[in-house]
C-alpha cells in the first residue's frame, strides 16, 4: 500500500547551504532520493521530468527521486539543498516548483542549519531542518491536522480512498469492501478520524484538486474528472464553499 507524504517524517539525509554561488557544480544531475532546492536570493534556470522555469527568492524548486535535475546560474545564487529519505512505496505528489509564502519561517529554519554541510545533525538542527519539509506540505495543502489514526483499517481505508479519489465511491461499496455494514462503518471511522467518511473523502477531493490547480497545465474540468467530481459546475461549487473562492481564482493567487 502507498505511503502518503503526511503519514511519516522522512530521513534527513544531507544539507548544504551557498551564498552567492555563481555555478552549479553540475548542471546535470540525477537524485536517489528526494532533494529540496530553496532558493533564498538570485535567480536560476531549472528543468525537471519535462517542465522547466526560472527560480527566483523564496521559490522551492522540488526534484523526485529518479528525475535528472538541470539547471543553470543566472544570477548568484543563496540556496538551501535537502536530501531526504522517504519509505519504500511512499508516493511524492508535489509540484515541481513551489513559491513558500512563509519565508521567514524557512528563514528561521536555515538559520540553524547554515554553515553546516553533512549528514550528522544535532536534535536542534535535524528539528528545524526537518520544519523545512513541513512547512513545504503547509505551503501545498497536504499537511494532516487531524489526529493521529491508530486504527489500521481506518488508515487502509483512506489510503483506498486517495488512491481511487477520481473513481465514484459509494459508501455502501466502501463499507463492505471493508467488511462493514455503512452504518458501522461510519461510526468506526468517525471515532478514529474524528470525522466521517464522506467529510474526509471531500477533503481528499479539495487538497488534490489544490494541488493540480497549483501545477497548472489541466482545464477546469480535467481537474474536476481527476478529483471524482461528476462535473465542472458540481467541483466550482464544492470548492468555493470549501475555499472561499473558485478554482480559477485559486489558481490565479497560487501559481508558480
Amino acid at each position: 500500500m502507498p505511503t502518503t507524504l503526511t503519514s511519516f517524517e522522512p530521513d534527513l539525509l544531507l544539507y548544504a547551504g551557498f551564498v552567492r554561488k555563481g555555478a552549479f557544480d553540475f548542471e546535470s544531475e540525477r537524485f536517489d532520493c528526494l532533494v529540496l532546492f530553496y532558493l533564498e536570493e538570485g535567480r536560476y534556470f531549472w528543468e525537471i521530468g519535462g517542465q522547466s522555469g526560472t527560480a527566483e527568492g523564496g521559490d522551492m524548486v522540488v526534484c523526485p527521486p529518479g528525475e535528472v535535475f538541470h539547471r543553470r546560474v543566472i544570477e548568484p545564487v543563496t540556496l538551501h539543498v535537502l536530501r531526504l529519505g522517504l519509505p519504500e512505496g511512499a508516493k511524492v505528489e508535489l509540484p515541481v516548483c513551489v513559491r513558500i509564502a512563509q519565508r521567514e519561517r524557512l528563514a528561521a529554519d536555515f538559520s540553524h542549519g547554515r554553515g553546516h554541510v553533512g549528514q550528522s545533525f544535532a536534535p536542534a538542527e535535524r528539528h528545524f531542518l526537518l520544519d523545512v519539509w513541513f512547512a513545504l506540505l503547509d505551503q501545498c495543502g497536504l499537511l494532516t491536522r487531524e489526529r493521529a489514526i491508530d486504527d489500521p483499517i481506518i488508515r487502509e481505508a483512506i489510503d483506498y480512498m486517495n488512491i481511487h479519489i477520481q473513481e465514484k465511491l459509494i459508501m455502501q461499496e466502501l463499507s463492505a469492501r471493508f467488511g462493514f455494514t455503512p452504518v458501522s462503518f461510519i461510526r468506526r471511522f468517525t471515532k478514529a478520524a474524528g470525522m466521517t467518511p464522506n467529510r474526509c473523502l471531500i477533503d481528499l477531493r479539495i487538497a488534490r484538486a489544490k494541488l493540480l490547480l497549483r501545477e497548472g497545465g489541466r482545464s477546469i474540468g480535467e481537474i474536476a474528472a481527476l478529483c471524482g467530481y461528476s462535473s465542472e459546475y458540481y467541483f466550482s461549487n464544492s470548492f468555493r464553499k470549501e475555499v472561499g473562492q473558485s478554482p480559477t481564482a485559486f489558481r490565479l493567487a497560487n501559481m508558480v
